[in-house]
């Protein structure tokens, strides 16, 4: 789960509100990147783009991800794979 909220709802009523996470990405081999750009262990059968960076940019990863795939899409192309180097250098397949 991303959050869950509890608010008391007067007299006598609790509403309870839970955000799941939405896979977008694989982060590594351990862990998959929510479409806020928040890091969560689990595991999915689905086919993700793989995000491989220094821990602490996953979002930024995951922002420009977005611009790499729009930059892309008059070429058809999807990338499949970005990383980020130790030295903050790009590289897309």
């Amino acid at each position: 789960m991303r959050r869950v909220t509890v608010r008391r709802v007067w007299p006598d009523s609790i509403e309870l509100g839970i955000e799941e996470h939405v896979a977008f990405a694989r982060w590594g081999n351990d862990a998959l990147v929510n479409t806020h750009g928040e890091r969560f262990s689990a595991k999915t059968d689905q086919v993700l783009p793989l995000f491989l960076a220094p821990a602490g940019h996953e979002a930024e990863v995951t922002l420009r991800y977005a611009s790499f795939k729009a930059l892309l899409a008059p070429l058809g192309v999807v990338p499949e794979r970005v990383v980020l180097s130790q030295r903050l250098a790009w590289q897309l397949r």
